[in-house]
Formats: C-alpha cells, sequence, structure tokens
C-alpha cells in the first residue's frame, strides 16, 4: 500500500486533493509598518497630498513535522526526525504605494495610525508633519489575527518524499487613517472623518509554493505537525496528521 494508511480526520483543513492531510492555526501575528510619506498643499483644493510607501513586513512561519518510525521497523528504535518547511520567510513585505488628498482644514495638524476594517485603531496616532514636502519615516508594530494552513502528502520520486504547501490569510483588513486635529493638540477630537488608505484587505491570502523533501524522509512513519516562528516558539499544538507507508 502507498500513501497515507490511516483514517483522516473530519476536523481537518479542505485539500483539492486526498491524498494530501491538512493542519491549521489561528492566531495573532506581530507585524511591523514601514512607512514613508511626503506631505504637500495641492493646488486648488484645500487639505493635504499625501505621497505614501508603507511595507507590511512580517515575521517566519514554518511547519514543523515530526517523523515517527518506533515499532514500524524491525531494529532498535530510531529517533524522531523533525523537519522544518518555511511557509513564509522571514521580513516577507506586503507593499503599498498610494497618492491621496486628505481633508485638513487651514491651521490643523494631521496624524496617522494603524486599524483595522472595523476602525478599531491598532497603534496610537503618529503625528504627520508640516505640508512642506519633506520627507518621513516611521516604523509601526502592532497585531493582526491570521489563518495559517499546510498540506503535507507523501509521494515516490527516486526515494520517498513528503511534498507541503501552505498559505497564510489575514483575517481582518488593515488600513491607515489620516486625521485632522486642531492645531491645540493632537489629543483633541478629530476635525473631519478619518482618510482610509487601505494596506492590506480582509481573506488577503499568500501562498506557498510547494516543496519537496526527500532527505531524511523514511519509507514509512507516523507524522506529527505544528507551526512555528523564527525562534521556533510553538504557534500552535502539534496534531497527529496519520502514518503513511511508501514502497
Amino acid at each position: 500500500m502507498s500513501g497515507w494508511v490511516s483514517l483522516s480526520r473530519a476536523s481537518e483543513p479542505i485539500s483539492a486533493s486526498r491524498m494530501e492531510k491538512g493542519v491549521a492555526s489561528s492566531y495573532r501575528m506581530p507585524v511591523r509598518l514601514e512607512v514613508g510619506w511626503q506631505i504637500a498643499e495641492p493646488r486648488g483644493v484645500p487639505g493635504a497630498r499625501v505621497s505614501l510607501w508603507a511595507d507590511l513586513v512580517l515575521p517566519a512561519v514554518e511547519v514543523c513535522m515530526s517523523l515517527r518510525t518506533r515499532g514500524l521497523a524491525p531494529g532498535p528504535p530510531k529517533e524522531d526526525v523533525n523537519r522544518y518547511v518555511c511557509l513564509v520567510p522571514l521580513g516577507t513585505r506586503v507593499a503599498r504605494r498610494e497618492r491621496r488628498v486628505c481633508a485638513a482644514p487651514p491651521g490643523s495638524s494631521l496624524t496617522m495610525r494603524v486599524a483595522d476594517d472595523s476602525g478599531r485603531p491598532l497603534t496610537t496616532d503618529c503625528p504627520v508633519g508640516p505640508t512642506d514636502g519633506s520627507t518621513r519615516h516611521a516604523n509601526l508594530t502592532f497585531t493582526t489575527p491570521v489563518d495559517v494552513y499546510a498540506w503535507v502528502a507523501p509521494s515516490v520520486g527516486a526515494r520517498a518524499q513528503l511534498a507541503v504547501r501552505g498559505e497564510l490569510s489575514f483575517k481582518r483588513g488593515i488600513s491607515l487613517q489620516f486625521s485632522a486635529h486642531a492645531a491645540s493638540g493632537l489629543n483633541s477630537p478629530p476635525m473631519t472623518s478619518p482618510t482610509q488608505v487601505r494596506l492590506v484587505g480582509p481573506g488577503a491570502t499568500l501562498f506557498s509554493v510547494e516543496r519537496k523533501l526527500d532527505e531524511g524522509c523514511p519509507a514509512e512513519a507516523w507524522v506529527t505537525a505544528g507551526f512555528v516562528d523564527e525562534w521556533g516558539h510553538e504557534l500552535s499544538d502539534r496534531c497527529l496528521l496519520g502514518r503513511y507507508s511508501l514502497p
């Protein structure tokens, strides 16, 4: 018999192939926003013209698979084999470039902050600065809920292989909000409705290309899988995918 030889779990993520078994997790991912901007006064239009470049910088997400062969082959028990596959490389960037005119009454001060698609602020207000055309930069950090998935399938090549693919989805949208405040202080209420610049929409998904692992993969093993970050910290509980057997 070739492939998975144990029963599927009803709670697995849906896969396009019956040969794949999946693991999923939901958690709050720490994100860094690198943002630069220029503010100038638009000609003939009241407000402020914003030229914006923003990058969401993501941490790494890896799937860790433990391959257990004890009791499946004759001879003394062997140590479990741990294999790691990177789904989201460290420093992955989601870029946005935008030009927008923001409502800004004369004498007001502009601020910006990160918010989700419900309008809930994810960072505190950051002063934008005067409309003199100079370039400014800021780094803002926050967390946002994500779903991460990985699918594993045994396959036969020159030797035993495991094919792994995955994806990461943003559960909520992320936007930059620009607001005009009275010059008397940033703590005053906004003078106008915030101008929204969407950085990523709800459900936006990053896909990981399929990787095939053959080095160190036994011909038969129990597979347990979960997710870790770049430091090896667990992002989810490990779950048993099943046992595979390859000729």
